[in-house]
This record gives C-alpha cells, sequence and structure tokens, in this order.
C-alpha cells in the first residue's frame, strides 16, 4: 500500500497534493465538529467579540472575531465553522507553499515542501483554536509569495496584493509587522530590493495598506492603545538571565515544534543500517532555484523567529511559543533546499508512512485524548466541557430570577463566553468587570438588561465572587452554586459554578 502511494506522488505530485490538502482540512474539521461539546476557549472568546462588530478589542485587532461571526452567521448557528475557518487558513498556506515552491524546486518538491509539513505542531494540534496566530498563517504564507514575485516579477498587481495582505495582518495582529520588517531588509540588502526601491510601488503599496488599516489605527489610538498594553503587560523580565531564559525558551519551543518534521528528514537522510530493509533510495530530481531565490527563501523561514527571540531579550517580554505559528510555512521548503539539485530519499517507505501518520493518526489520537484523558490523569479539557448544559442552567435560572432574557454575561471569560454563545438569547459578553474592555457595554445597558455574572469555583470554602467581576456602581446578589458532572460521568470533580444577579434597575 504504500508503495503504491509513493508511487502515486512521484508520477501524479500535482494531484496528490491536492488530496493531501482535501484529506488535512477534512479530518482536522470533522473530528472536532463531532467530538467537541465546547469550542476551545479562543474560538468562545472570538465569538463573544465578533458578536458585538467592533474595530478592535482589548487583546487583539479585529478580522478574527469578525471572520469567526460572519461564518458562525452564514452557517445558522454552526460552531462547527470555526473548525472549518481553521482549515481553509490551514489549505491556504499549504497553497501558498505550493504556488511558491513550484517554479523554484519542480512540482515533486513543491509538494515535499508541503508534506514537511505536517511534521510542523502548528499545522495540526492547534488548529482547531481558531484565533489571530492561526489567521495570521495564510497572510503571512502569501504575503512573502507576493512579496517575492513583486520583487521578481515587477507587475503592479503584486504590490497591490502584497498591500492587501499587510493591511489583513494590521487586522489580525501585530506581530505581522515581523514580517514587514524582514521584507525591509530584504529590499534594502538584495540586488531584486534595491531595484524596486527606485520604482514608486512599494511607498504606494504601503500607503494603500496604511489607508485600508487607518480605520483600525484610529480606533487604536482612541483606546490608548489596549492590545499593545496587554501585549506589553505579558511577563517582564527581572534580570538579565531572565532575559536570555525568555529568548532561549521561545527559540527551544520552535525548534521543538519541528521535531516531527526533523525526524522525516533524518529518516530520508541517514542510510539504512540493514540492507534490504528499504527497496532503495527514491531519487527526486529537483529544480535549480537562482541565488537570490535561495537568499530569500532563508530570510523567510528564519529571520523572523530570530528577531522575535532578540525581541524578547531587548525588551524582557516573554515571547509565548505559540507566536511562532505563522513564522514557519517555509521550514519544509528551505530544508529542501540544503539538498541540492538531487533529493535522495533513503527510507521513502519509512518516511512517507510516517507523514500518513502525522496526517491521519494525529488528529484521531488528540481527539480520543480529550476524552480519554480525564480517565487516565483526572484533569478536563475545555473541549468537553458541558457547554450547552451550562448555558441553558445559567439562562432558565436568571430568567426565574427576574422574569427577562439574558441580554448581558459578565464575569469569567470563558464561561460568561458559553453563555454568550450557547445561551437561547445569546446575550452580549462582558469579559471581568470593566467598561473599559467591554465598550459595546456601557452604564445605560447595565441599569436597563441588569447581568449575570459568573466565575468558577474551584474550591468549596473560597466561593466568594473574585473582586476583578464586580461592576463599579453596580450591587450583585450572588445565588446558590450551580453545579454539573462531565460528559461521560468522567472521574473527575464536577464543575461548580458561582453567579450572581445585577438585577435590572428599568
Amino acid at each position: 500500500m504504500i508503495d503504491v502511494i509513493v508511487n502515486f506522488a512521484r508520477t501524479r505530485p500535482g494531484t496528490a497534493f491536492w488530496l493531501f490538502v482535501a484529506a488535512h482540512a477534512a479530518l482536522w474539521t470533522l473530528l472536532p465538529a463531532l467530538a467537541y461539546t465546547s469550542p476551545p476557549l479562543d474560538v468562545v472568546e472570538g465569538l463573544g467579540w465578533g458578536h458585538e462588530w467592533q474595530l478592535g478589542y482589548y487583546k487583539h485587532p479585529p478580522l478574527p472575531a469578525w471572520l469567526l461571526e460572519a461564518a458562525y452567521q452564514a452557517t445558522g448557528g454552526g460552531v462547527w465553522s470555526a473548525y472549518l475557518l481553521s482549515q481553509l487558513s490551514v489549505a491556504a498556506t499549504l497553497i501558498a507553499v505550493w504556488a511558491f515552491a513550484r517554479p523554484l524546486v519542480g512540482e515533486a518538491g513543491a509538494l515535499i515542501a508541503a508534506l514537511l509539513l505536517e511534521g510542523v505542531f502548528y499545522f495540526s494540534v492547534p488548529t482547531p483554536e481558531f484565533n489571530n496566530n492561526v489567521l495570521q498563517m495564510p497572510l503571512w504564507a502569501w504575503a512573502s509569495v507576493h512579496f517575492h514575485r513583486a520583487l521578481t516579477r515587477r507587475a503592479a498587481r503584486y504590490w497591490i496584493f502584497l498591500a492587501l495582505e499587510v493591511a489583513a495582518l494590521i487586522y489580525t495582529k501585530y506581530s505581522g509587522g515581523l514580517l514587514v520588517l524582514v521584507f525591509a531588509l530584504i529590499a534594502l540588502t538584495t540586488a531584486p530590493g534595491r531595484t524596486a526601491l527606485k520604482s514608486p510601488w512599494p511607498y504606494l503599496a504601503a500607503l494603500l495598506a496604511a489607508v485600508l488599516a487607518l480605520p483600525h489605527i484610529v480606533w487604536l489610538v482612541n483606546s490608548d492603545f489596549l492590545p499593545i498594553t496587554y501585549a506589553l503587560d505579558q511577563t517582564q523580565a527581572a534580570s538579565l538571565a531572565d532575559r536570555v531564559f525568555f529568548a532561549g525558551k521561545f527559540l527551544a519551543a520552535q525548534l521543538l515544534d519541528h521535531t516531527g518534521l526533523l525526524l522525516v528528514a533524518a529518516l530520508a537522510w541517514l542510510k539504512p543500517r540493514r540492507r534490504g530493509a528499504e527497496p532503495g533510495p527514491l531519487i527526486v530530481p529537483l529544480a535549480e532555484p537562482d541565488r537570490f531565490d535561495r537568499i530569500f527563501v532563508f530570510w523567510i523561514a528564519l529571520a523572523p523567529v530570530l528577531i522575535a527571540a532578540m525581541m524578547s531579550l531587548v525588551l524582557g517580554i516573554e515571547f509565548r511559543s505559540l507566536w511562532g505559528q505563522p513564522m514557519f510555512a517555509f521550514s519544509g521548503l528551505a530544508l529542501l533546499l540544503l539538498a541540492g539539485p538531487v533529493l535522495a530519499v533513503r527510507r521513502p517507505h519509512l518516511c512517507a508512512g510516517l507523514l500518513i501518520a502525522y496526517l491521519v493518526a494525529t488528529p484521531i489520537l488528540h481527539t480520543a485524548g480529550l476524552w480519554i484523558g480525564p480517565w487516565i490523569n483526572h484533569k478536563s479539557h475545555r473541549p468537553i466541557w458541558p457547554a450547552e448544559e451550562i448555558a441553558a442552567r445559567v439562562s432558565n435560572a436568571w430568567m426565574e430570577k427576574t422574569g427577562r432574557k439574558l441580554e448581558i454575561a459578565a464575569g469569567h471569560a470563558w464561561l460568561a463566553g458559553l453563555v454568550g454563545l450557547y445561551g437561547p438569547d445569546r446575550p452580549s459578553v462582558m469579559q471581568e468587570g470593566s467598561l473599559r474592555l467591554n465598550p459595546w457595554i456601557d452604564v445605560a445597558a447595565l441599569r436597563e438588561n441588569g447581568a449575570v455574572i459568573l466565575w468558577q469555583i474551584r474550591d468549596p470554602a473560597e466561593a466568594d465572587m473574585p473582586e476583578a467581576y464586580r461592576i463599579d456602581g453596580f450591587a450583585a446578589e450572588p445565588q446558590p452554586p450551580l453545579s454539573f458532572t462531565w460528559p461521560l460521568r468522567a472521574p473527575i470533580p464536577p464543575i461548580l459554578l458561582g453567579w450572581a444577579i445585577v438585577a435590572p434597575q428599568l
């Protein structure tokens, strides 16, 4: 069977690529849609934000939240649309790799460059959680493709595409500025880049991107740079040792996330100990990219993560490992360019089997692990929370107490978000008790509609509402806690939900 697959990929790499993309997208969409009883945290949070259609939110720019809400509404309230959005993002990233790599290394090489990404953690387990990092992946990849084409093919349309993608990156996550910085360095240090800087197109593209991003930039200024403040409030270094540790930890995490890719590469390169274990090396002729193409690929593959680590060192901020998620679309291609004009895969069957295992077994094992885990380690996982039951009981309890439909769910972001998403009236979500962080809710709305405040009680001896969830100027009346058992009666303590009522005043 493996031999048939290897021969098919060798003789029909284009068809093999599209089948690979379709299989990846189908597995990572269908399994979460069928098995999750609650979306991941960032999906719940994003849908709570997107429901309000703001130009920005206190943690992030707005585009991922907008897309989540648009997909949710377009599918008639289908939460599965979030998983589809994620896999469309991954598919678009893989297509960018395919489109970029084909002229450089040929179709067979382009297929291998895309397949190797199955061994990169960021393309599998984190992807059901559609968020800013996931949406950055295709924008980052296609911006790189169009910047390369703008420099090498010198057509105006590529500068326009690049401007649209840079603007979309601004609306997605500000770390996209790292990619723009890399583009600037490439333009300044290469002959095609310096030639391009003598034309008006780079400057017109920058102007177009700025104009398109202007509404969000105005919001950012008016909000006192809330998302930037949030990012800078991450763990701060107290010493030089902390700075070095943060930078090293970030780099180590990115290397660890490439473990699967590096394993496949090692199996392909190292000679088998026993003869006859494999049918012999698979020889894949590769097109020979020119010097600039090589330089460009290595710049895009390596510079962003190195600059990010340097920023962590200089600023003394702990960069989260997942912030590296969009940076590695071209890891497989960069590795391939090290092979030279002819790639000899010494263990083609073993490498193919491992990639198929990554493709098929990873989503199955990950999804099954969410349900089996509580029976082994007695820990809960958000995708198996009883989300619909929580929302229904909170909404019904509110109706019994007030006689009105629930309009505002406040307090803990996760719990308020679940009620906001699954509640029958889909109330607005107010994270914590801050009007500043939730500007779509004002004092007048709170007086008219009241709110339910939610928090998780982890220790029954400390069941009081956290101070951070209190809303200034409004009294909250605590209610008897609500208890929820886990699906399949997993052997972990039940969820104990604290809640309080801010009564409507009008």
